[in-house]
């Protein structure tokens, strides 16, 4: 394994090896469904949202809606209290909308808003967990926002109206951008959505046992 490199992720300390983990056929982590509704776009109370499921479930809600941009900071976002109310309002008739039931004490779905990007990327994405702000942007989230691009009637694919696979995307998040690359082999069911990730040492680590215990029968336990 290598562990030096140069590759680097904004929002991740250090440089190390890239590492391209390709998601194939992500479709319904949790739903079954990449659209749980059959529809691109629900309305959830007063707003209009992409209920889709890839990799994880998301509620893409375009960031205008609340007021916002979707280039804010992500103390900012926390900090107003009465959009926060109103965005876990919209998630939970999402997730129950969605098949997930009463997601009061669930993590998901995570609600993520939506905007036109501000520097060098394709789309502002502010994402969720869902108390707060993520300052950066989850693997699994940004796989998912990926294959909602792909649907021309979504949230996410309004902004991306002449879009042909194989495509590079850069989504905007509070340190940076996460990019993705979305192409669709022959036989997949659905489009395969790449994010590059670092290998890096994290820790070491080494597990003590009994030289003739039973259970390591068929080991060979080195001594020093």
């Amino acid at each position: 394994m290598v562990y030096q490199g140069e590759a680097q992720i904004d929002g991740v300390p250090g440089t190390a090896a890239p590492v391209y983990l390709a998601f194939r056929n992500a479709i319904g982590a949790k739903t079954g469904k990449l659209l749980p509704t059959g529809n691109a776009v629900d309305r959830v109370h007063d707003v209009d949202a992409t209920l889709v499921d890839g990799a994880t479930p998301l509620v893409v809600m375009r960031a205008s809606d609340f007021g916002f941009t979707g280039s804010e900071a992500a103390a900012v976002l926390d900090a107003d209290s009465a959009f926060m109310t109103r965005l876990e309002t919209v998630r939970r008739e999402a997730g129950r909308m969605m098949g997930l039931g009463d997601v009061s004490q669930s993590v998901l779905p995570k609600p993520t808003l939506i905007g036109a990007p501000l520097g060098d990327g394709d789309l502002a994405v502010r994402y969720f967990t869902p108390a707060n702000c993520h300052t950066a942007l989850a693997t699994t989230g940004a796989v998912s926002l990926g294959l909602a691009a792909t649907i021309p009637t979504s949230l996410v694919g309004e902004h991306f109206p002449n879009l042909t696979l194989p495509v590079s995307l850069a989504w905007e998040h509070p340190t940076g951008l996460l990019r993705i690359r979305i192409e669709k082999a022959q036989g997949d069911n659905s489009p395969t959505v790449s994010v590059m990730r670092t290998s890096r040492r994290l820790f070491e680590g080494a597990a003590l046992v009994r030289k003739r215990d039973p259970m390591f029968a068929d080991y060979r336990i080195a001594s020093k």
